[in-house]
């Protein structure tokens, strides 16, 4: 695909969302150059790109799209490429699913200022409902009915303690340690799986038979 045919648009990009303005959003440069030499050493590219079939929007891989056009890059063969099909509602919510595991958890402002891009005072969602919003995003759902609530943040603004807050930050954080175990016990599965084909028998001991 053309290159230029992928589209970084900063109204969906989940990151710095807490900075209000879309001016202000933009990518990380280390991470850029960071991508660019290992396009340079190894000649291909670290990650695929995820885009939005109807918009052309990229959900994730916006950093590795970036670095592969300042290489020269023309197209994007086929092989690094994840199309889907969603609704432009759902961009933003998609591209913060997809972005989150790929560096740092995502800040609780950033959360909020995307929650609050989603939906109103009167508890109306652009798209999803506010427990699909909790389950994915691992908020509290009583902590979004508070946001709604204090917009201006309450105590997210300030730093005077809030002992529900951080009750709600140490339920964020189990929920995520469990995420992260369930697959680093699914990576040694597949290890498990991958160590029994390596070492499996190539021919039958009695007829000599070759295996597949």
């Amino acid at each position: 695909m053309d290159i230029n045919k992928l589209v970084f648009e900063k109204q969906i990009y989940p990151r710095h969302r807490d900075l209000h303005l879309d001016n202000e959003i933009k990518l990380n440069v280390e991470n850029v150059e960071r991508i660019r030499d290992y396009i340079t050493m190894h000649k291909k590219l670290p990650h695929k790109i995820t885009y939005n079939k109807p918009t052309h929007h990229i959900l994730d891989g916006n950093h590795t799209w970036e670095a592969a056009k300042e290489e020269g890059w023309k197209d994007i063969p086929k092989e690094y490429l994840v199309e889907v099909d969603i609704p432009i509602e759902k961009e933003m919510w998609v591209a913060a699913q997809l972005n989150a595991p790929n560096a740092l958890t995502f800040s609780r402002n950033e959360v909020k200022a995307i929650f609050m891009l989603y939906c109103d005072k009167n508890e109306r969602m652009k798209y999803g409902t506010l427990k699909e919003f909790s389950q994915d995003f691992t908020i509290p759902y009583e902590t979004l009915r508070t946001w709604l609530k204090f917009p201006e943040g309450r105590q997210d603004s300030v730093h005077e303690p809030n002992s529900k807050d951080e009750g709600d930050d140490k339920e964020r954080i189990k929920e995520l340690e469990k995420q992260l175990r369930e697959a680093c016990q699914k990576i040694e599965a597949l290890e498990e799986i991958a160590i029994k084909w390596e070492n499996r028998p190539t021919q039958c001991p009695k007829c000599k038979t070759v295996l597949i």
